[in-house]
């Protein structure tokens, strides 16, 4: 089992060596986005896990989504997006740690948080011929 840190330094040595350009892009995201850094890097490490070919289809200069996957002859293109644990614990209720006495509860629905997140990411999905997938952490 590896540690967050340990799956973010081999993402980064990872385009380090093979895409320079969205290596200086990471290392920046690592400090001003952490929360989304993460969810990139370890949805990066579950892609390459799983599937035969995973590539960085993002484009430095217009965007557009994180990875292009190849597996068994099918391709599809998968978005990373990450909803801030603090944002997510206002908007639902919960409190971001996990309690040492676990109590039956009630919590508010996060349905316009999500459907704002989606929305804002249908552009950077919009236009590929292939398959999509957003992929939403917390």
């Amino acid at each position: 089992m590896y540690s967050t840190k340990d799956v973010i330094d081999s993402y980064k040595t990872f385009l380090e060596v093979k895409y320079p350009g969205h290596f200086q892009s990471f290392r920046r995201r690592v400090k001003d986005q952490k929360e989304s850094a993460k969810a990139e890097a370890i949805t990066f490490s579950f892609l390459r896990s799983n599937f035969e070919d995973v590539q960085v289809a993002e484009d430095i200069s217009t965007g557009g989504a994180d990875f292009l996957c190849k597996s068994n002859g099918n391709e599809f293109i998968v978005e990373v997006t990450c909803l801030e644990a603090e944002s997510v614990a206002a908007q639902s209720g919960w409190k971001n740690e996990v309690p040492e006495n676990v109590s039956a509860g009630s919590f508010g629905m996060i349905t316009h948080m999500l459907r704002t997140k989606v929305s804002g990411k249908t552009m950077q999905l919009f236009g590929y011929s292939v398959q999509r997938i957003l992929v939403i952490t917390c």
